[in-house]
């Protein structure tokens, strides 16, 4: 008997480790492999409002054709995004409508996303037409390495289009406090004149988001490294890019904590199983709880049984009231 008892509970119990191991070795299996996050950041932004003339409002520079340097910077940020959610890239951007955050905002993004790498995105403006070319800016002196590549792709890239190159400088007004490697990009300017034609094209920002893409997966070969995994994966659980944020996600949250919840169901259902199992192994009566008495009923008693179980009550409650004092049997009558 004592065989059977342990041989129940012992079986019930593999079950269940075999029960609840399988969903979380399927989770662990189809988890998608770990991605590179990025942030980009749109600079300037915004439009002026009559109604609430502090609504923070930017247009960055303006060309000589009148083109705005803020919806330049946003039209290559998008497209970058695209291209680099296509190599298996997680985008973080600090903004992707026409809006204005402040320095603080767009750098808070990228530290609370836990970027690797952090890339502005600008174009620049002189009070002559003579300067041209791309320039990289660069926030301390640790971020050089990453200024140079940056450099390197943006002149190779831009060849074609005849874009001088500027070098790299160094910056240390902004973006001092993000931790990782950072850099903005300034590719042409938009007070020359070949320059800010070029940005009215099409084509041109295409290309300009290619050649800072190429410069980002330059200086992080794990990019490249990691796509055919991460595109395996998107392919055989049918799954497009995921959306990019600006905030970390709660819908992340909402699907982890759905999820979580399997392996707790089926533990439950489990630990049932094993109840109702070793209930019917065990022999009627045999499970009793120490210190709790078995429930008697009175349905199987018959009438003579209860008559006279009522008679002996009766016989025992007048013999405790005679015993009484007649002080108290004479309270008892008044009442």
């Amino acid at each position: 008997m004592a065989h059977r008892l342990l041989t129940v509970p012992l079986t019930a119990l593999f079950i269940g480790g075999a029960l609840i191991a399988a969903p979380l070795s399927m989770q662990a299996a189809s988890a998608p492999p770990t991605a590179v996050t990025v942030c980009l950041d749109p600079g300037h932004g915004g439009s002026p409002n009559p109604a609430n003339p502090s609504q923070p409002y930017d247009s960055g520079a303006i060309g000589i054709n009148g083109i705005e340097e803020k919806n330049l910077t946003l039209a290559v940020g998008l497209r970058l995004r695209t291209l680099l959610e296509e190599d298996g890239v997680h985008v973080v951007m600090t903004r992707t409508t026409n809006t204005d955050p402040s320095i603080y905002q767009r750098e808070e993004t990228c530290v609370m996303a836990k970027a690797a790498l952090f890339v502005s995105i600008h174009f620049n403006s002189f009070t002559s037409p003579q300067p041209e070319g791309a320039l990289v800016l660069y926030p301390k002196p640790s971020d050089i390495p990453f200024a140079t590549t940056m450099e390197h792709a943006l002149v190779s890239g831009l060849a074609k289009w005849n874009i001088a190159n500027d070098g790299i400088q160094f910056d240390g007004h902004w973006w001092t406090h993000a931790p990782m490697p950072q850099v903005t990009v300034e590719s042409a300017y938009v007070s020359n004149p070949h320059d800010a034609a070029l940005l009215t094209t099409t084509t041109f920002l295409n290309a300009d988001a290619a050649a800072i893409r190429s410069g980002i997966e330059a200086y992080d070969p794990t990019i490249l490294h990691i796509k055919p995994a991460i595109l395996a994966w998107r392919t055989a659980h049918h799954e497009a890019p995921p959306p990019s944020t600006t905030t970390a996600g709660s819908q992340s949250r909402t699907k982890h904590s759905s999820s979580n919840a399997l392996p707790l169901l089926l533990a439950l259902l489990v630990v049932g199983g094993a109840a109702v199992l070793l209930r019917r192994a065990l022999p009627k009566g045999s499970i009793r709880i120490r210190g709790s008495r078995p429930a008697r009923s009175q349905t199987g008693l018959s009438r003579t049984t209860l008559r006279q179980r009522h008679e002996l009550l009766g016989k025992r409650h007048s013999s405790y009231l005679r015993s009484r004092p007649p002080e108290a049997q004479a309270r008892r009558q008044k009442r």
